[in-house]
């Protein structure tokens, strides 16, 4: 080869030993580059997909327990609570005082001042009487109280199914009551409001439960039920059994 041409041969070799080089040494990092970027990718993409899904899962959840928990309201309704207790049982009145009962937990298990006073039983159960009442349907055969007046009639000469003493005991659902005459509290009720007036109401939407009896207010009513769901619901001017 010319002298003249030998530094351009050596340029021309060095330039490709340069080029070779950065090919060589370029793909490593790239390779790498690649390989690393990857999982990041992933690992984004995965981070950005579960986490909501955890999320939603959560207050999806938490919204389930929400409303399988019941509210403070819905624990104390139905509850036999202290403030209508009396004398070991416990007492109410309702239908602006047209209406008083006592709800025992056992025979002879309370409310006794109250009951006496009213003329009505002490006994296990629900005993109630009324001011201002329907009469009795006597041919009600859900009425256990009128079968049972009728033979007591019929043993004793005396009784009359005439309404507005509602009752409920482990053997009888009742509306009619059985009387000679009428009650304390229908002979003169305002004084016997009067002598009653530290019982408590019960308020329309309130409830009050003891051993498998419940009663509740609703609007002009009062609706009490045994646990199998027999009972009755009354009010001044209406009744209903229900069985």
């Amino acid at each position: 080869m010319p002298a003249s041409q030998r530094p351009a041969a050596r340029l021309l070799a060095l330039a490709a030993i340069a080029l070779l080089l950065a090919a060589c040494g370029g793909s490593p990092d790239t390779a790498e580059t690649a390989t690393n970027a990857a999982p990041a990718s992933d690992g984004g993409s995965a981070s950005s997909t579960t986490a909501p899904e955890q999320t939603s899962a959560s207050s999806t959840d938490d919204a389930t327990d929400a409303s399988a928990q019941p509210s403070a309201a819905d624990t104390g309704s139905g509850d036999a609570v202290e403030e209508y207790a009396v004398d070991g049982g416990y007492a109410f009145s309702a239908l602006d005082q047209d209406m008083y009962c006592v709800l025992n937990p056992a025979e002879g298990g309370g409310g006794n001042v109250v009951a006496e006073r009213l003329d009505i039983s002490s006994g296990a159960g629900v005993h109630c009487v009324m001011a201002s009442y329907a009469p009795a349907d006597t041919t009600d055969s859900h009425d256990d109280g009128i079968a049972a007046c009728l033979e007591s009639s019929a043993q004793d000469g005396i009784g009359e199914s005439s309404g507005g003493e509602p009752s409920l005991t482990a053997d009888q659902v009742s509306y009619s009551g059985c009387r000679t005459d009428v009650t304390s509290f229908q002979d003169n009720p305002s004084a016997m409001r009067e002598a009653l007036g530290d019982v408590v109401a019960l308020e329309p939407g309130q409830s009050i439960s003891t051993d498998g009896y419940t009663c509740e207010a609703i609007g002009d009513s009062v609706q009490c039920t045994r646990a199998d769901g027999r009972g009755w619901k009354v009010s001044t001017s209406t009744y209903e059994m229900i069985s």
